[in-house]
C-alpha cells in the first residue's frame, strides 16, 4: 500500500508484539536483530511493487518492516489493515473490488539461496509469481496511474 520510491534499508530488532501475541513487532524488549534491503520496482497512484532482500530470517520480517513503515503487503490478513473506507474511497472500482476478493498476501519469493546447515551444500530455487500476483500488477498498470 502506498507509493515508495528509490530504495533503502530497514533495520530493527523483530520480537512477539506485546499485545498480539500472533504478531511480531519491533516495538518488543525481547527482540532480535532484522534487516531488509529493499528497491522500489514499480510505482503506481496508490501502490508501490517493491523487492525485498532480507540479511535476517525473523518471523514475519518483510510483513513487520513494511507495516511499521506504513507500507503494509496488500492482503495481508494480520498486518495489512485490509481495505479501509478511506482507502476503498481512493481507489477505482475495479481495484477496490480486486482488493477485496483477494484470497492471498501479495508476497512471493521470487529466489531463494541458502546454504544447508547439515550439508553445507548451497541450495537456490527460482519461482515465477503466481497469477493472482501477475493479474494484480496488470491491472494497476492499467487502472492505477
Amino acid at each position: 500500500w502506498g507509493r515508495l520510491t528509490g530504495s533503502g534499508r530497514f533495520e530493527s530488532s523483530i520480537g512477539r508484539d506485546r499485545v498480539n501475541r500472533r504478531k511480531m513487532s519491533s516495538k518488543t524488549q525481547k527482540g532480535r536483530e532484522a534487516i531488509t534491503d529493499w528497491k522500489v520496482e514499480q510505482t503506481y497512484t496508490h501502490f508501490s511493487h517493491v523487492k525485498l532482500f532480507p540479511y535476517t530470517g525473523r518471523t514475519h520480517q518483510l510483513r513487520v518492516h513494511l507495516c511499521e513503515s506504513g507500507h503494509p503487503i496488500v492482503g495481508d490478513p494480520l498486518y495489512g489493515r485490509g481495505i479501509t473506507v478511506a482507502r476503498r474511497k481512493q481507489l477505482s472500482p475495479p481495484i477496490a473490488e480486486q482488493v477485496e476478493l483477494l484470497e492471498a498476501t501479495l508476497l512471493h519469493a521470487a529466489e531463494l539461496q541458502f546454504t544447508h546447515p547439515g550439508t553445507k551444500k548451497p541450495h537456490h530455487f527460482r519461482a515465477n509469481p503466481p497469477k493472482i500476483f501477475t493479474d494484480f500488477l496488470k491491472l494497476l498498470s492499467e487502472a492505477d496511474r
